[in-house]
C-alpha cells in the first residue's frame, strides 16, 4: 500500500508540474519580450511598416479583415507563425536580421496553442498596457547611485536628489534623510519644485519602453499622479509658477501640456525632429521653451499650443535652456561647447528672436545652464568637469569650479542664497558659493590704439638724423630727441641682412606715431617696423582672447577684399566683433545676405582695414580664424578653451592701405621709461638703394572731408543722392557732423549729415521742388562745413561747395518712402534696438515700365549702422515689372544707441531719383527698458 501510495503521489505532482508548464506561457511573462525583441523595431505605432504594430496584445489579437496576427488555439491559422517559420511569405524577421531561435519559436507555438493568454497584471504600468521591461537580478551594490538630478525647494529647506528609481528628500543645510519616493520605474531625469514648494514633479520612464511624470505632495511624500502617455523615457518635466499647469517631453519627440489638478492633457506639441532634453515656462507662464536634439530652441504658445519660434542657430543637439527670471531671455546650451542667449520678444504672437551673443563656453558638452533668481548671472555645467558662472548680461566668465571626481550632469541653485549644488555620477554631492569675480573690462580698438598724449611736443623742432652702423644691438642704438626725423638704409657690408635700431624716452600713457617712407619715395624696401623694451623683447599691446572658433569657407580671401568673408558658423558672430585670423585682426562690418555671400568687413568698401596696426594677409579655404575680444595684457583670463592671442606694437604695412608697404603705428607707452624701434625688411632682404625715411613724431589727431557726387544734376520734383568721404588721421575716429547752406531757391538737403564714429562715408539727399529754380549765380554759392571734437576741443573745417548745382527734368519715376499707413510731410519709421519693424515703398511710373531696385542691405541709405534692410536676398529690394509698391524689413541690431537719421530710398532705374528724406529714430534698449 506505501508503494502504491507512493505511484500515486507521484503521478499526481507529476500532473501538476505539467498543468503548471502548461500555463507557463503568456504575453506579459513570455512572449511579449520575443515580439518586441524581432518585430517591435519595424512594426510599431511610430514606424507601423505594413501597417502593422506589435507592441501590445491588442496589436496581435484584432481582427483585421477576417485575419488575425494572432488565432488562439490554432497555429496555422495565425500569420505570425506563418512569416516567423516561412511559410507565408515575405519571411520576417528579414534574413539579414537577428532571427529567433527554435526554443523561441517553439515558445510562441505552445502560447498559441494554449489559447494565447495575456497574463495576469501585476503594476501600474501593466495595467495600463506598458509592457514591463525584464531585467535580471544583481546583486546590491555598496556604491552610491548616480545622481541624475537635483532640485532645492524654494524657501531652501529641502534638496531633491533624483537618482535611479527614487528620490530622496534630504534638508539642504547638512543633507539629513527626510523621506524616499522610489516608486519610478527608472532614471530620475528631471526634479522640479513647484513656485509655492507644494509639490515635486520628476520624469522617468524606461527606454523605448514609456515616459511619465509623477507629481508628488512634498509635504506627506504622497504620490499624487502620473502623467504617461509617452512612448519613450522623459528627460523633463516642469511645473508653471502659479502650479497649475504641467508640461512633458522626452525621447519620444513629443511636448504634452497638463492641467495639474486634473491630470487632463491639454495640448500635444509636436515640432521638434529629435528628443526633448529640456523644457522651461516664462515667469507668467504664458509661454514654453524647449530644447532638444535637433539642434533648435522653440518657443510655445501655452495656451494654443502654437508655436512662436525656433531659434536654429545652434550647431548641435541643445541639452538646456532656461528663461530669465524677468521674462526677457532665452538662454541655452549644448553639445557645440557653446551659451547663447536671445531676446525674448515673441511673447504674444509669431515673432524672431533676435541672437544676442554666443559664448564658446567649455571645452566638452554643457548640460545644464540656469538663472539665479535675481536674473544676474548665469550657471553652466559640463562635461568637462567644471561649472562655471557668467554675467548674465553679457556672458563674461566669472567663476570656474573644478568638480573633479566623475562627470556631473545634476545642478540646482538656492533661490535666496548663493549656493550651488552639483551632483556627481559616483553619487557624491558638491555645495559651492556663488562669487562675482572683479576684473577690467575688455579694450576697443579706440583705446588701444590711440592714448591720451599729456606731453604736448607738436610745437618742437624736428631732430633729423642720418643712422649709422653698427646699430643691430639694443647696446648700439642711437638715442633720439623726439619729434625725430631719420634717414637711414637697410644695409651692411659683409651681411646677408641687416636691421636698425633707435632708443628713445616715453612717460606712460604718451603716444607717439611711428612711420616710414620707403616705398612712397620708389625704395625697394618692404619695412617694417616693431617696438623693443631695452632686453629687446616686443612690447605687447593687446591680448586678443578667443570666444568663438570658425574658419574659411567656400574659398579663402585675398589681402584686400572687404566683402563675401564667408566662416563657419557665422549665425552666431555679430556686427563689429574683431575677426583674428593668421595676424590680421578684421572687423565685421555686416551680415551675410544668405547662404551663398559672406560677411562684410570694415569700412565696407575699397582695401579692408586692419585692427591694433596688424598688416592684411592672404587666408586659404578650412583656414582657421576667432572671433575675439580685446583684454590688457597680462590680464589672467580664466581658461575657456580657446586660444588667446598677444598682439605687439609692430606693423609690416599701414592698416588703412594707405601707403602700400610702409609702415605706420600708434604706440602707447605703456611705462615710464626707454623703448626701442626696430627697422627692417619683412623679407630679410638688404642692399645699398633699401633706403628709408623713419619718423617719431606726437601724434596730430584731425580729418579731411571731400564730396563724392559734387556737381550734382537733380531732377526737378525728386531727389539726387551725393555724400561725404573722410579720410582720418592719427588715430582720429570720433563722430564727424557735415552740413550745408547757401542752396539755390527751391533746394534742400537731408541734413546734418552724421558720418559715425570709426567709419569712412556718409550720405545724403538734396531735393529739387516743383518750383525750383537755379542760375549761374546761386548754382555754385553752397557752403560745407564738418564738425567733431578732438581732445575734447570742438574743431570746424571748410570742406567747399558741393560744385555746380543743377536742375534736370523731372524722373521716369516717383519714389515714395514711409512706414506704414504714414501720411505726415516728414514719415518718421521708429524702431526700438534688438527688433525689425516694416516700412513702405512705393513708386508712381511716369515712362519706365521694367524692374526698380533699391540696393540691398544699405538699400535705406544713410542709416545708422547696425540699423539694416534684412531679408534681402542677393537680388536685393526689386519691384518687378507688375508691381508697383513693396514692403521691407528693417532691423536694428541690440547695441545700437538712441539716433535719430534723415534715410530715404534711392531708385536704381528711371533716372535714378530719390525719395524726400524720412526720420528714422532708433530707441535704445536702455530707453526702451
Amino acid at each position: 500500500m506505501r508503494l502504491c501510495g507512493l505511484i500515486f503521489l507521484f503521478v499526481f505532482c507529476g500532473s501538476l508540474i505539467q498543468v503548471a508548464a502548461e500555463e507557463l506561457p503568456s504575453w506579459r511573462q513570455d512572449v511579449g519580450g520575443i515580439v518586441e525583441r524581432y518585430c517591435a523595431g519595424c512594426h510599431n505605432q511610430d514606424d507601423a511598416e505594413g501597417d502593422l504594430a506589435f507592441e501590445s496584445y491588442a496589436d496581435l489579437v484584432i481582427d483585421r479583415d477576417g485575419k488575425s496576427l494572432v488565432r488562439p488555439g490554432d497555429v496555422d491559422g495565425s500569420l505570425l507563425m506563418g512569416v516567423i517559420t516561412g511559410s507565408i511569405e515575405p519571411k520576417m524577421p528579414p534574413e539579414d536580421e537577428a532571427q529567433p531561435t527554435d526554443e523561441e519559436i517553439a515558445l510562441l507555438k505552445a502560447w498559441i496553442q494554449r489559447g494565447a493568454p495575456e497574463g495576469k497584471t501585476n503594476s501600474a504600468a501593466e495595467k495600463n498596457n506598458v509592457p514591463t521591461l525584464r531585467t535580471p537580478r544583481l546583486a546590491p551594490s555598496l556604491t552610491p547611485k548616480p545622481i541624475t538630478s537635483l532640485a532645492y525647494s524654494p524657501d531652501g529647506r529641502w534638496l531633491a536628489i533624483g537618482r535611479f528609481q527614487s528620490v530622496d528628500l534630504v534638508t539642504a543645510a547638512d543633507q539629513r534623510f527626510v523621506r524616499k519616493l522610489d516608486e519610478h520605474p527608472g532614471k530620475v531625469n528631471d526634479i522640479r519644485f513647484s513656485a509655492d514648494g507644494r509639490y515635486l514633479i520628476t520624469a522617468t520612464g524606461i527606454g523605448g519602453v514609456f515616459g511619465e511624470a509623477q507629481i508628488w505632495e512634498v509635504r506627506t511624500g504622497r504620490l499624487l499622479r502620473r502623467l504617461g502617455e509617452h512612448r519613450d523615457v522623459l528627460y523633463a518635466a516642469a511645473i508653471s509658477d502659479d502650479s497649475k499647469i504641467v508640461a512633458t517631453a522626452g525621447y519620444d519627440r513629443l511636448i504634452r501640456i497638463w492641467d495639474l489638478a486634473s491630470g487632463k492633457r491639454l495640448h500635444e506639441l509636436e515640432g521638434h525632429n529629435g528628443p526633448v532634453y529640456d523644457l522651461d515656462f516664462s515667469p507668467d507662464g504664458k509661454l514654453l521653451a524647449s530644447a532638444s536634439a535637433d539642434a533648435t530652441i522653440k518657443v510655445w504658445d501655452v495656451a494654443t499650443g502654437q508655436r512662436f519660434d525656433t531659434l536654429n542657430q545652434p550647431s548641435k543637439e541643445q541639452y538646456s535652456v532656461d528663461i530669465s527670471p524677468d521674462g526677457r531671455f532665452i538662454t541655452a546650451a549644448g553639445e557645440d561647447n557653446r551659451i547663447r542667449q536671445w531676446r525674448l520678444v515673441s511673447v504674444d504672437k509669431p515673432q524672431i528672436n533676435p541672437l544676442l551673443v554666443a559664448r564658446f563656453a567649455h571645452e566638452q558638452a554643457i548640460g545644464r545652464v540656469r538663472y539665479t533668481q535675481d536674473g544676474q548671472q548665469i550657471v553652466s555645467l559640463s562635461d568637462d568637469r567644471r561649472m562655471k558662472v557668467w554675467d548674465a548680461a553679457t556672458l563674461t566668465q566669472q567663476q570656474v569650479v573644478d568638480i573633479g571626481g566623475e562627470v556631473a550632469q545634476a545642478v540646482a541653485l538656492q533661490t535666496d542664497s548663493r549656493q550651488v549644488a552639483i551632483g556627481r555620477m559616483d553619487g557624491a554631492i558638491l555645495v559651492e558659493s556663488l562669487k562675482v569675480a572683479s576684473g577690467s573690462s575688455p579694450r576697443s580698438e579706440s583705446q588701444a590704439r590711440h592714448a591720451s598724449t599729456p606731453h604736448d611736443l607738436t610745437s618742437q623742432e624736428v631732430n633729423s638724423i642720418q643712422e649709422q652702423e653698427p646699430n643691430d644691438q639694443p647696446s648700439d642704438a642711437a638715442l633720439l630727441q623726439i619729434p625725430a626725423q631719420v634717414s637711414g638704409h637697410i644695409w651692411k657690408e659683409d651681411a646677408t641682412t641687416d636691421l636698425d635700431l633707435f632708443r628713445f624716452s616715453a612717460k606712460q600713457g604718451q603716444s607717439f606715431v611711428l612711420e616710414t617712407i620707403a616705398a612712397r619715395d620708389k625704395s625697394p624696401l618692404d619695412s617694417k617696423i616693431r617696438v623693443l623694451d631695452t632686453d629687446g623683447n616686443l612690447v605687447p599691446r593687446v591680448l586678443l582672447r578667443a570666444v568663438r572658433d570658425s574658419y574659411f569657407t567656400f574659398r579663402g580671401k585675398n589681402s584686400s577684399a572687404t566683402g563675401d568673408f564667408r566662416l563657419h558658423n557665422w549665425e552666431e558672430m555679430g556686427l563689429n566683433q574683431y575677426l583674428y585670423a593668421a595676424g590680421e585682426v578684421v572687423k565685421l562690418y555686416h551680415y551675410p545676405r544668405g547662404p551663398d555671400s559672406g560677411f562684410n568687413v570694415y569700412p565696407n568698401f575699397g582695401k579692408r582695414h586692419t585692427y591694433f596696426d596688424t598688416t592684411s594677409v592672404t587666408h586659404a579655404l578650412h583656414a582657421p580664424c576667432y572671433i575675439v575680444e580685446p583684454h590688457q595684457p597680462g590680464q589672467e583670463l580664466p581658461p575657456n578653451g580657446l586660444p588667446t592671442f598677444l598682439v605687439s606694437y609692430e606693423n609690416d604695412d599701414e592698416s588703412r592701405g594707405k601707403f602700400g608697404n610702409d609702415s605706420y603705428l600708434i604706440f602707447t607707452a605703456p611705462a615710464d621709461g626707454e623703448y626701442l624701434v626696430q627697422v627692417e625688411d619683412v623679407r630679410g632682404q638688404q642692399a645699398s638703394d633699401y633706403q628709408y625715411q623713419l619718423s617719431i613724431r606726437p601724434p596730430r589727431p584731425d580729418f579731411k572731408i571731400s564730396v563724392s557726387g559734387a556737381n550734382p544734376s537733380v531732377p526737378r520734383g525728386a531727389g539726387r543722392k551725393f555724400g561725404f568721404d573722410v579720410e582720418r588721421l592719427d588715430g582720429f575716429e570720433g563722430e564727424i557732423i557735415v552740413e550745408v547752406d547757401g542752396l539755390p531757391p527751391g533746394f534742400s538737403v537731408s541734413q546734418p549729415i552724421v558720418i559715425e564714429a570709426e567709419h569712412l562715408r556718409a550720405w545724403g539727399t538734396i531735393t529739387a521742388s516743383a518750383d525750383a529754380q537755379v542760375d549761374e549765380e546761386t548754382a555754385k554759392q553752397s557752403r560745407v562745413r564738418a564738425t567733431a571734437v578732438i581732445d575734447g576741443k570742438k574743431v570746424t573745417r571748410d570742406v567747399g561747395t558741393l560744385g555746380e548745382i543743377k536742375l534736370a527734368d523731372a524722373p521716369q519715376l516717383d519714389v515714395h518712402f514711409s512706414s506704414a499707413g504714414e501720411t505726415t510731410d516728414l514719415p518718421i519709421i521708429e524702431i526700438e534696438a534688438g527688433t525689425t519693424t516694416t516700412a513702405h515703398i512705393r513708386i508712381e511710373r511716369k515712362g519706365h515700365n521694367g524692374r526698380v531696385g533699391f540696393g540691398k542691405e544699405e538699400a535705406v541709405v544713410n542709416a545708422p549702422h547696425g540699423v539694416y534692410v534684412n531679408n534681402t536676398g542677393l537680388n536685393g529690394v526689386l519691384i518687378t515689372e507688375s508691381q508697383n509698391e513693396r514692403t521691407i524689413f528693417i532691423t536694428a541690431e541690440p547695441w545700437v544707441e538712441d539716433c535719430e537719421r534723415l534715410v530715404f530710398v534711392q531708385a536704381d532705374a528711371g533716372g535714378s531719383p530719390t525719395s524726400k528724406p524720412v526720420l528714422l529714430r532708433v530707441i535704445g534698449r536702455q530707453t526702451s527698458e
